[in-house]
């Protein structure tokens, strides 16, 4: 138990090590904090970032065609490039954040248009899970529909009524890396990078004011939010 104490602290540690370092980097870099959480209202998030040579991973080649977010193929800046100014043509207006299945699973689910079983997002989960594949903490296709749509309505319920909370509250959290994340093209235009559909969807859905996000990359010094 104390050695499985050590490791843990040992990774808290290493990953406090990472984010001063990209903190200090990038902020005396380009004048701005990389880890600053900005609130912008969801509407302004149109677009999603596409499959080009500049990204870092395409999601169909990262985890195949058959996983549950893998219904439309696009693009996403890693983690560790969080502060960029990357200056190439990445910012190619081509997939609206509407037409994810994740946003059209959520809106037919929670206007009850739908059950969630019958979803076009669930249908993949479903078939992804008796593939033998997990999905986070569900590994029976009957667990996923007995338990998935109660969580979903649970966070909407939180979110209709006290907004999207911030999974990190502190610079050395390990959680800073899972709010939802962003990029800026050239014209100033929103790009989601994959980190926190659920909750970007859910609060277009439910009409929240803002939601708290972290930029990934942008495309000029110049583009502000």
């Amino acid at each position: 138990m104390f050695n499985n104490s050590k490791s843990i602290i040992g990774k808290h540690l290493k990953h406090v090590k990472y984010v001063l370092s990209k903190r200090s980097s990038f902020s005396n870099r380009v004048g701005w904090d990389p880890l600053k959480i900005h609130y912008i209202a969801p509407e302004k998030v149109v677009y999603v970032t596409p499959v080009t040579p500049y990204v870092d991973i395409i999601r169909h080649e990262s985890h195949g065609i058959d996983h549950p977010h893998s219904a439309i193929n696009r693009g996403e800046f890693k983690k560790s490039r969080i502060g960029r100014v990357f200056s190439e043509e990445w910012d190619i207006k081509s997939i609206h954040f509407n037409q994810l299945i994740e946003y059209i699973s959520l809106t037919d689910f929670l206007s009850g248009k739908e059950t969630w079983e019958n979803t076009p997002f669930a249908q993949r989960t479903i078939k992804w899970i008796e593939a033998g594949n997990r999905y986070r903490d569900f590994t029976t296709a009957d667990d996923y529909l007995k338990y998935q749509p109660k969580r979903i309505q649970k966070l909407c319920n939180s979110i209709e009524k006290n907004g999207v909370k911030r999974i990190s509250y502190s610079r050395f959290d390990r959680n800073i890396f899972d709010e939802i994340t962003v990029n800026i093209g050239r014209d100033n235009d929103l790009f989601f990078n994959n980190r926190g559909h659920h909750r970007l969807s859910i609060a277009k859905i439910v009409g929240c004011e803002n939601v708290p996000v972290l930029i990934n990359t942008r495309y000029d010094s110049d583009t502000i939010l």
